[in-house]
């Protein structure tokens, strides 16, 4: 863990998530303290929000732009939800933070966290956030950084239909590279700029 805290940067923390069998626990830590809290949420019932909101996504995509406008509220409702039961607890953790690691458990790994909203808010809107399978990554060496953006993109045979474009746009605004179709390989990520 010390070696997590001093990988750390001193506007950043790590929040991770873990079920013991019978309780969700959500560990915070920062350069200086580590914080644990046993969340009141059961992991059932953080599972019957995740499921409500893939159903309402579903029936967004479903019913078109007019109609999925209708269903925003609800999403919201939901995602205040998930906030409140995840993110509350460990609130003065991450307080002041320009950045945000979760290390998800189980099902969580499927949740959207930059999209969890409290006091009306999405996450993401107070921080960036950065979703990990394991806070072990942190201590990796990163890789050299190139200027500009590799940016991959597939439609998923026409079920994300405006992705090729929006991912032109990015790649235009970030000056990169766009692979997308079956460009959009393994090989292009890895491949060197």
């Amino acid at each position: 863990v010390a070696r997590l805290q001093a990988a750390l940067g001193q506007d950043e923390a790590v929040l991770a998530y873990y079920h013991d069998g019978q309780h969700l626990h959500a560990f915070a830590i920062d350069g200086a303290r580590i914080g644990h809290v046993a969340l009141a949420v059961g992991s059932r019932e953080v599972r019957t929000f995740q499921e409500q909101f893939e159903r309402n996504l579903r029936r967004s995509q479903s019913i078109g732009d007019r109609g999925a406008r209708t269903l925003t509220r609800p999403a919201q409702v939901i995602l205040e939800q998930l906030g409140v039961a995840l993110l509350a607890p460990v609130s003065n953790h991450r307080r002041g933070r320009t950045r945000l690691f979760i290390v998800p458990y189980g099902s969580l790994h499927a949740l959207p966290f930059n999209l969890l909203r409290q006091n009306g808010r999405y996450l993401i809107e107070e921080t960036e956030v950065v979703t990990l399978p394991g806070a072990n990554i942190l201590l990796r060496r990163l890789p050299q950084r190139f200027t500009g953006a590799l940016v991959l993109a597939h439609d998923n045979d026409g079920y994300l239909p405006e992705v090729e474009h929006e991912a032109r746009i990015v790649s235009s605004l970030l000056h990169g590279t766009v692979h997308s179709g079956a460009h959009a390989t393994r090989e292009a990520l890895h491949a060197p700029p």
